[in-house]
């Protein structure tokens, strides 16, 4: 561990970003990247189903104008999936713009109004909005609205015809019908398609956008402490080995948790919040604390309590459960199980069980780190002090503990990346 200049952030919060590969932007991007090829590789398959639909009608009927605007929008479409790797996203999306637009404004030119070109159109302002800004996506649509101008003229002027210069014929035949069929069946499902993935993305962002808050919250309480981010994951990681061997019900309901473990994770995050009030001058004094300066630490469990609160209260859109856990977790870690600990004096199950799990979580990672006042302790030591402990910590929880102890260390010999004993 580094020691640190009072004042000064904690030089490691910037690594903590990187932890478990984490970095905001670039997970965001590689979403988006992600949903967009998605969406790119069903719009390909349509795209390959046209060719081939088109290849028949060509043998069955012969070559049609219509044919070459259909074959060079779905080269587009081709062209964009095998070079998605070297294109934008912005840049997928103006292709498979272009692409359906181009569909669209052939179906206007070579058979009229009674075309697909108002169903490709639409398909072509829904490709843009997936990878542009909204802009330049109103840009396009103000393209596609004079292109359609330039139709409405054609067939005013009598260059065009609203339908084929077959009439009536072009409209009954059955092959025509089938061919919309098919590509009615390919936009509904391009459609349904990339509406489902943009769900399940808006989810993800929105479930990545909650995931940052908890751990920006979570640095909050390090800036100024000697502890590094990895600190907080381990808690995350211990409190995980004991919620599931809580939640086989070995001790009965009263000790199984009801509450969800990824709740339980984040809320996790948030235990030392309100360190962010310790002065410099206590938080990382090197020697032992006096008793007022004791004092002023134990004041960390009713600060991050109450922040957490206002959080909760001021913040729409939050999950309260996940913030009511943090609370009770921030303001009760430091009870212990027959009294005597801060800031109530609770007891026993009065202490809610959150806390208590990640009470002894706590106690095993702050021994066995190098703090200002301390070295690191071994695991072997730790133990044997969590064991002497014992009257800090739920019965229960102390034996999920001893009986997993050994799994707590491969955590923090991960983090360490210290390599197991032989």
């Amino acid at each position: 561990m580094r020691s640190l200049i009072p004042g000064r952030p904690n030089p490691d919060i910037e690594a903590f970003v990187g932890i478990r590969g984490i970095s905001f932007n670039e997970a965001a991007e590689d979403l988006r990247r992600k949903i967009i090829q998605n969406i790119l590789a069903a719009i390909t398959i349509a795209a390959l189903a046209l060719l081939i639909v088109t290849l028949s009608r060509v043998v069955m009927e012969g070559w049609q104008p219509l044919f070459a605007f259909l074959w060079v929008a779905s080269g587009l479409t081709v062209g964009a999936y095998l070079f998605r790797s070297w294109l934008s996203i912005g840049q997928i999306s103006l292709l498979l713009w272009l692409s359906w637009t181009a569909m669209a404004f052939g179906a206007f030119v070579v058979v009229g109004m009674a075309s697909m070109g108002p169903v490709f159109f639409m398909l072509a302002v829904s490709m843009a909005a997936i990878g542009l800004r909204l802009k330049h996506v109103l840009g396009l649509v103000l393209l596609k609205f004079i292109l359609l101008m330039g139709v409405t003229f054609l067939i005013q002027t009598g260059r065009l015809t609203p339908v084929p210069s077959t009439g009536l014929a072009f409209l009954t035949n059955p092959l025509i019908w089938v061919l919309h069929s098919i590509l009615l069946s390919i936009a509904s499902v391009v459609v349904v398609y990339a509406t489902a993935v943009l769900v399940r993305f808006y989810f993800e962002i929105a479930d990545r956008t909650r995931q940052n808050f908890y751990h920006s919250l979570g640095l909050m309480s390090l800036a100024r402490d000697t502890e590094t981010g990895e600190h907080i994951f381990r808690i995350e990681d211990y409190s995980e080995i004991l919620y599931e061997l809580l939640s086989e019900g070995t001790y009965g309901e009263d000790w199984t948790p009801d509450f969800d473990l990824e709740k339980l994770k984040k809320a996790s995050r948030l235990h030392d919040l309100g360190k962010i009030s310790i002065p410099d001058s206590v938080l990382q004094k090197p020697g032992g604390l006096t008793p007022e300066e004791f004092e002023i630490i134990k004041t960390h469990t009713d600060v991050g309590a109450r922040l957490i609160e206002q959080i909760a209260d001021k913040c729409r859109g939050v999950d309260r459960e996940t913030l009511e856990l943090a609370r009770d977790i921030a303001r009760w870690h430091h009870e212990n199980w027959t009294g005597g600990g801060y800031p109530d004096g609770l007891s026993g199950r009065e202490i809610p069980l959150a806390a208590r799990i990640v009470s002894i979580c706590d106690v095993y990672d702050a021994l066995r780190s190098e703090r200002p006042y301390k070295p690191a302790w071994s695991h072997q030591d730790t133990v044997d002090e969590i064991a002497r402990m014992g009257h800090k910590f739920d019965p229960r929880i102390l034996d999920s503990f001893m009986f997993c102890q050994q799994k707590f260390d491969g955590v923090w010999r991960r983090y360490m990346r210290v390599e197991e004993s032989p």
